[in-house]
């Protein structure tokens, strides 16, 4: 695809939130280009590709990364405290809500922990990875992929469950449209995050969750567990809410994946 560095640089600066930017045709992924620069890069340094081909989600899976979606990650500032780390995702992914919207595309939802969708399908996944080094503060870099372009599902070997973001034509420039817009959205969900307004940022995320409180779920824990239930909220920590099905106990879940919603509302129209 055409390089969209300089639109996105463009859009950015007559909002005075330029930034560096390195864009990379194609590349094995997003977050090892910024991993590999982190050590020397400026703080806010974006590495954009259009094209992975080894795009990554959770858990080392495979995200399909064709020609004319949006893949980057950004190499954020220090963090003044380490626990705010697993909330930058939230932020960004209200970010990329806000910036699909503005673009004249759908309202994305969001289904606990990372994933961003339009209906039933997949269009978009959060990724972050905390980088420690000895005796320095940690960073964070924050990644995230769209499917702006084809469907996924329609290539071969292509995920079951994917879809695309369809925005009003023309498409061309559709990338730089929503990196510009989201990139800005980011920096003023993480001036909120960082001073203290944890709480606001939660309750817009709390409006744009799947399934809404009191419909079933299945999740998927970190050692391999499947729980059956019924979504009751998010704690405040950002934790999911989950009555099992079973025997009706309680559980906060801080790590694990919701795998299946077990509704037919209309997800992608949900929230505000």
């Amino acid at each position: 695809m055409d390089n969209p560095s300089r639109a996105i640089l463009e859009r950015l600066s007559i909002r005075a939130s330029a930034r560096p930017l390195i864009w990379l045709p194609r590349t094995t992924s997003t977050m090892d280009e910024a991993r590999a620069r982190a050590a020397t890069a400026a703080p806010g340094t974006v590495v954009m590709a259009g094209e992975q081909t080894r795009g990554r989600g959770r858990r080392g899976r495979c995200f399909a990364s064709p020609p004319g979606g949006l893949y980057l990650s950004m190499i954020l500032e220090p963090l003044p405290e380490r626990q705010l780390s697993w909330q930058i995702g939230f932020a960004l992914a209200l970010a990329a809500r806000q910036a699909v919207a503005v673009a004249g595309g759908p309202l994305l939802a969001f289904k606990w922990p990372n994933d961003l969708l339009v209906g039933s399908a997949k269009v978009g996944g959060v990724l972050l990875e905390l980088l420690t080094p000895a005796g320095g503060p940690a960073r964070v870099i924050a990644g995230i992929g769209l499917n702006l372009g084809p469907d996924p599902s329609l290539l071969e070997d292509g995920p079951k469950g994917a879809g695309s973001i369809a925005l009003p034509p023309p498409p061309e420039g559709a990338v730089a449209v929503v990196a510009a817009e989201m990139l800005e959205a980011f920096d003023r969900q993480i001036e909120l995050l960082f001073t203290g307004h944890w709480p606001n940022l939660l309750q817009r995320v709390r409006e744009c969750i799947v399934p809404r409180k009191g419909r079933p779920v299945t999740i998927r824990t970190p050692q391999g567990e499947t729980l059956h239930g019924d979504f009751l909220d998010l704690a405040d920590d950002g934790s999911l809410i989950l009555r099992e099905a079973r025997h009706g106990q309680v559980l906060v879940l801080h790590h694990g994946e919701v795998t299946s919603l077990g509704d037919s509302e209309p997800h992608g129209k949900v929230g505000s």
